[in-house]
């Protein structure tokens, strides 16, 4: 398939390296990057969101097997807030006379957990003012999304990703679609809720107009043969740059991510969180995302 009829596509899906390299307009080495800080702050965030994701997956592997033990009744949910150093810890916690206490505390340390687990009841402590201001925040999130009719992209139970407080004392939250298989992972369906520190949503957005999974395995060409994309191209049209929701979804993909940002006709590659500008596009067709 031509790459060009690819980028004029409403949504695209997982293909090969265009191999057209005049469509692409290189930048000269000492052009200055467009939206340098933009981009470094979606690096940052991706990466955030990324390891306190990976933190309560792992903590929540911990946690299932024992779960069994606390009164299910009583469960709320889970926050992952900042440890000692590079570490992080998933808080389990449950509502205890309208109180929202901790039933189970997991460490993760450099892609696993080393310490934690089902607290005594003599243990069970109100959770932190930082892990209540999480709390609080997703379920503020939780609301805001459904106030607004956001819609995800599977049957599943969305996933929740909250991050502690910014440099503006502002709690974000991502409420995403979950990915459903191993052979795709979902660019739509997530969204951004921020949270002030009175516990109101100041704003919120999607990222992506549509539903949209990016197939990097068992994928297939415009014939139905089986094909390995060395890469995904995909168009973005709500920003001029790629977002940390692209940076994020990178790290769980086993090739590169090319996004196209359609309004200013840029190509950008995202390796594993990495945002790097790849240059101008010549003839690109109107599309939607």
């Amino acid at each position: 398939m031509h790459w060009k009829a690819i980028l004029g596509a409403v949504t695209v899906c997982a293909l090969q390296v265009p191999a057209a390299a005049e469509d692409i307009a290189p930048s000269p080495a000492e052009a200055e990057v467009p939206y340098a800080a933009e981009t470094a702050r979606a690096e940052k965030l991706g990466l955030q969101m990324y390891l306190y994701d990976q933190a309560a997956w792992l903590a929540t592997d911990s946690f299932l097997p024992d779960m069994g033990k606390l009164p299910q009744k009583q469960l709320r949910g889970y926050v992952v807030v900042p440890g000692q150093g590079d570490r992080l810890e998933a808080v389990f916690y449950g509502e205890v006379d309208g109180e929202l206490t901790e039933f189970a505390r997991y460490d993760v340390d450099k892609g696993k957990v080393v310490s934690g687990g089902i607290l005594a009841k003599a243990d069970r402590v109100a959770l932190s003012p930082l892990a209540k201001r999480l709390a609080d925040a997703r379920a503020v999130a939780i609301d805001e999304v459904i106030a607004k009719s956001y819609g995800f992209c599977s049957d599943q139970q969305p996933n929740t990703l909250t991050l502690p407080p910014d440099e503006n004392n502002i709690v974000s939250v991502y409420v995403m679609t979950p990915p459903v298989t191993n052979d795709s992972y979902p660019l739509g369906g997530h969204y951004r809720v921020d949270v002030d520190a009175q516990g109101k949503a100041i704003h919120s957005r999607r990222f992506l107009n549509s539903c949209f999974e990016v197939q990097y395995r068992n994928a297939k060409d415009e014939n139905g043969k089986p094909m390995e994309p060395t890469a995904l191209v995909v168009t973005h049209l709500l920003d001029p740059y790629p977002t940390e929701i692209h940076a994020f979804a990178s790290r769980y993909l086993p090739v590169e991510l090319m996004v196209v940002t359609v309004d200013n006709k840029a190509m950008w590659s995202v390796v594993q969180g990495d945002i790097a500008y790849a240059g101008q596009l010549s003839g690109l067709d109107e599309a939607e995302d």
